[in-house]
């Protein structure tokens, strides 16, 4: 299953940013719409005006501001917006013991397809499995290889935790100091933006994104869903075909997941 990945690939916009010195709170512009390089861009509808203009970062993934991460298509290259990705684990082989996707990203684009693939509307490829990959690497602060277990396995698997989580070299290892920038800003979308319903779940740790990705020749177009969160040890992808906004489709789906793994 490879598919746009939508929204949630601003963590991975943000991942860069973060290497250029941003902080989740340096001020960034959201301005309704964004032109540039022959591709616009607009924010969704719906998107609260009272969060446009300069607000800081962590506000505009709390939102999802598509023009925020278009504009940064200037001061991030795709190659640098390559390396974050496949920090996070984008195209990067893993052997969790069935055939699985990692995804894919262009290192190189033409100038439109790059100002796309800032927001998570681009050529990227990935799928379910990477991407709940992806908010476990922002959990462990590190690249981590997904294992699959069964039965009495995963108590031999939890003992050599760290065999299973080495990873191989990249050009751009994960720090946990990035990881932690990521985590701030995962919990700010749960504080204050589009899955403040996973701030139900006990403890009050979740941290996550919503994306929305359009596809197909229809007008409108038809939409991906998706969620992926983290909470506690946890982490999972919530994909969903044919959709409304990730948020409006996705979240009470990711809810009923994480509630039924805490068992509750």
């Amino acid at each position: 299953m490879y598919k746009r990945q939508g929204s949630t690939f601003k963590i991975a916009t943000s991942l860069a940013m973060l290497r250029q010195g941003d902080t989740p709170d340096t001020t960034v512009d959201c301005p309704h719409t964004y032109a540039a390089e022959g591709t616009s861009v607009a924010n969704f509808s719906g998107y609260p005006r009272q969060f446009e203009g300069r607000v800081p970062l962590r506000q505009a993934i709390a939102h999802s501001c598509n023009t925020a991460f278009a504009a940064q298509h200037g001061r991030i290259s795709q190659p640098e917006l390559a390396d974050a990705a496949e920090s996070l684990g984008v195209g990067v082989d893993m052997a969790p013991g069935m055939p699985v996707f990692s995804g894919s990203i262009p290192s190189e684009e033409p100038a439109g397809e790059h100002v796309a693939a800032m927001f998570g509307q681009g050529r990227t490829l990935v799928s379910p499995f990477g991407m709940a990959r992806f908010v476990a690497s922002v959990q462990a602060g590190k690249l981590v290889q997904p294992t699959l277990l069964a039965g009495d396995d995963a108590a031999h698997h939890a003992a050599h935790d760290d065999d299973a989580a080495a990873a191989p070299a990249r050009r751009v290892p994960l720090t946990s100091g990035e990881s932690a920038g990521l985590h701030t800003l995962m919990r700010e979308v749960v504080a204050s933006g589009h899955l403040e319903d996973l701030g139900s779940l006990s403890p009050d740790t979740a941290i996550g994104k919503t994306g929305t990705a359009e596809y197909g020749n229809e007008d409108p177009p038809r939409t991906h869903s998706w969620v992926i969160a983290g909470h506690e040890d946890l982490a999972a992808a919530v994909f969903v075909e044919d959709g409304n906004l990730g948020s409006i489709t996705g979240t009470p789906i990711m809810l009923d997941v994480l509630r039924a793994a805490q068992g509750s």
